[in-house]
């Protein structure tokens, strides 16, 4: 469109208005057109700019400029400053270049707070992201008090046409905040700059407000295969959420990548380790961005190298590592001078990656920290028996029987490594248990003393003193090899249980992997069905013993969580999402179960260990020595922990409920059943109620709740707090599930 020039109608070459002022600092040509007309009484700005041949329908500023030009004014290059250069795609003023979709005058807005001050229009108030004024912390208006819209044409900048007042007083704030227009407006000279690194190095505005509305799209709206839109959210939302992202830095913006990274929604189910596979349409928008691409892409690769691995044929990969200082397997396996494949297995086993995939993997500075701590404090096995003060061949004996687990193996002699904190825990456990001898036991023997032969295996002696089934006299130091047992016990005299199929070395059972992660036995049954699990290669119905442990030593029941957070376990999901903590969400047949990336956890909540770590002593940790005595001895696996313990025989075919108060040292343990689920199990027991109770004595209880049949027998006076006395209460309660099981289990029918 052809615009029109200043007409100078009477041809005398003097100032087409006799009243005028001189132009503010930050006042463009066309709010100034407009406050010359009301300097001059004028009602209308478009009659005064129709009456000089302007455009009055329209204000343009280009002709407004030269409007203002024609007048004896000083400082006329503040306007020539803060008047916009419009053009077909940028708008330029201040010596600043803008998009030109984020400068727009169709609607006049204001600040009722500046105009109270000095009534001018100011030229950023034509930014269409400058909705909200630093200076008064008040959002920008465009109507007046009774919400009718304050045109262009109307030439006073204290009231309406409509008579309503447009300049009020406010407060200023005490200090301009770190926010879009305070940044803005500090880039333009207008105020103190304020740094903003990540932005400081683009050139433009343009580059600065299309890496803006891209964060705030990423934000808003996650991984997506397509890209969204502005206007779903609103411009100002989106450009609110993409500044405060980018305001703080590099951790902020990692941050949201590894979340995007992270949420599988839309995602296909597949093997695929591109980037735009992990982060939809934010990889492609980046990378072919010539505004912003290099801002969010090399950042997205060092995302993706610190956390599921990459293919080597991404380009720049040597850029963004040294960039990020990122250190891969290759680099740790020169530095350590081990094989990249062990780099790859210790990182697994110490919960940093899921996998040991032959994609490249990098690691950040704290996991490098980490995984260079683990190596050098490894021992082998002559430190470890040292360390357990007992002899070599009866160390060996432990590790053979996988009492003491081999942490990873490295080149040369004596390959195997174990980990300290692995083998003072498997010590502790049993030094806890042993009272201090003050002299010397009469029939004593210490561990240390017991020699590996052909008759004699000193890890099944341990095995049994574990179990139980040879007591503990005391120890004589602080020690491993210090703990003293009978002389007379002998491994080879004794029997010893065998192992049964489901502990199998090579498999695991279902009930004790939902055991083992604290998940319903259905939970499981998914797992394996999404081949999270796989099933051993020495039976299909037991479950491979390497990958579950691996799966978790990853993944954690989120209800631990609860107590750390201090919130309800339904909120939990969202809790740790929010944090960026990645949650596996898995759908079952009896509800569903959220699991959590235990290293996400740690490094995000700055755990030291994980919430259902059992410490010595601890309640966790009887309830393993239980569960595990149980599974040992009688054909119960234990079930569940919600709600209490369950336990149920391998075939399912009978439960057993148990309730255990730790403050009064009281356990009660017994089946129940439904009256609508299995009505004839419970009218079969009440008929044998007068028979079971001629068993048990008065130490039975029946109680019945609605539909609920309860029976229960409670056992006194035990001793949790005491270690020691733990084998003896496992014992106590294998005999009480005999009984149980002798008198309530339903009978089998044989076909």
């Amino acid at each position: 469109m052809m615009l029109a020039k200043y007409t100078d109608l009477h041809g005398r070459g003097e100032p087409p208005l006799p009243s005028w002022d001189d132009p503010r600092h930050d006042e463009p040509a066309h709010g100034y057109f407009v406050r010359l007309a009301g300097l001059n009484d004028q009602l209308s700005a478009s009659v005064v700019a129709s009456s000089f041949g302007l455009n009055g329908r329209g204000l343009q500023p280009s002709e407004c400029l030269d409007f203002a030009m024609s007048f004896p004014v000083e400082n006329k290059e503040r306007l020539l400053s803060a008047t916009p250069t419009v053009n077909t795609t940028t708008v330029t003023m201040f010596g600043e270049t803008f998009r030109r979709r984020d400068w727009s005058i169709d609607r006049r807005y204001f600040c009722p707070g500046c105009l109270a001050e000095d009534a001018y229009h100011r030229s950023f108030w034509d930014l269409a992201i400058f909705r909200h004024c630093p200076f008064h912390d008040k959002p920008l208006r465009c109507v007046d008090a009774s919400g009718h819209e304050v045109p262009w044409w109307s030439p006073s900048f204290e009231f309406s046409p409509f008579g309503n007042a447009i300049a009020e007083h406010r407060n200023r704030a005490s200090s301009v905040g770190l926010s879009i227009e305070a940044y803005t407006l500090g880039r333009l000279g207008l105020i103190d700059k304020l740094p903003v690194p990540v932005l400081d190095n683009l050139a433009t505005f343009v580059q600065v407000f299309s890496a803006i509305e891209f964060a705030g799209k990423l934000v808003l709206r996650g991984r997506r295969e397509r890209r969204p839109s502005t206007s779903a959210f609103g411009k100002n939302a989106v450009f609110r959420a993409g500044f405060d992202m980018l305001s703080k830095g590099d951790d902020a913006i990692n941050h949201v990548l590894k979340t995007v990274a992270a949420d599988k929604n839309g995602r296909a189910p597949n093997k695929e380790r591109g980037l735009s596979h992990l982060f939809g349409w934010a990889y492609p928008a980046a990378k072919y961005s010539q505004d912003f691409g290099a801002l969010f892409t090399a950042r997205m690769i060092e995302v993706a190298a610190a956390q599921d691995g990459l293919a080597r044929s991404v380009r720049n990969l040597n850029e963004v590592k040294q960039r990020a200082q990122l250190i891969d397997a290759a680099d740790l396996s020169r530095e350590l001078g081990i094989a990249k494949q062990r780099v790859r297995e210790i990182a697994v086993a110490l919960g940093i990656r899921q996998s040991c995939s032959r994609s490249y993997v990098a690691f950040s500075k704290e996991e490098a920290c980490l995984l260079r701590r683990t190596v050098v404090e490894l021992i082998d096995r002559d430190e470890a028996a040292r360390f357990l003060d007992v002899a070599r061949p009866f160390f060996d004996s432990l590790v053979h029987l996988g009492l003491v687990p081999v942490f990873t193996r490295m080149r040369g002699p004596g390959m195997d490594r174990f980990r300290p904190q692995d083998i003072h825990s498997f010590a502790t456990s049993l030094i806890e248990r042993a009272d201090r001898l003050e002299t010397d036991h009469l029939t004593g023997r210490m561990l240390k003393e017991v020699r590996r032969s052909s008759r004699t295996n000193p890890a099944r002696l341990v095995q049994q003193i574990i179990d139980g089934v040879i007591p503990i006299l005391g120890r004589r130091g602080e020690s491993f090899g210090s703990i003293t047992i009978n002389s007379q016990s002998k491994p080879s005299t004794l029997r010893y249980p065998r192992r049964r199929v489901q502990d199998d070395a090579n498999g695991v059972g279902m009930l004790d992997a939902a055991a083992a992660l604290g998940v319903q036995h259905s939970a499981i049954v998914e797992l394996r069905k999404l081949e999270f699990l796989k099933h051993s290669k020495s039976s299909p119905k037991l479950l491979d013993r390497y990958g579950f442990d691996i799966f978790c030593k990853t993944y954690c029941a989120s209800r631990h969580y609860a107590p750390i957070l201090k919130c309800r376990p339904q909120e939990l999901p969202r809790r740790l999402r929010d944090l960026g903590i990645r949650v596996l969400r898995l759908e079952h047949s009896r509800g569903g179960i959220n699991l959590v990336d235990r290293a996400d956890a740690r490094r995000v909540l700055g755990l030291l260990s994980d919430p259902d770590a059992a410490p010595i002593g601890s309640q966790r940790a009887f309830i393993a020595e239980l569960a595990e005595h149980v599974r040992k001895t009688t054909t119960f696996r234990l079930l569940s922990q919600i709600d209490g313990l369950a336990f149920r025989t391998g075939r399912g075919t009978f439960r057993l409920f148990m309730t255990i108060d730790w403050e009064r040292g009281t356990l009660r343990v017994g089946p129940k059943c439904n009256s609508r689920k299995s009505p004839r199990a419970q009218s079969d027991l009440l008929q044998r109620k007068s028979q079971i109770e001629t068993v048990f004595g008065p130490k039975l209880t029946w109680i019945r709740d609605n539909d609920w049949l309860r029976v229960y027998t409670s056992v006194e006076n035990l001793s949790f707090d005491k270690p020691a006395r733990w084998a003896g209460i496992c014992a106590q309660v294998v005999e009480i599930f005999a009984e149980f099981k002798k008198h309530f289990e339903p009978p089998q029918q044989r076909y």
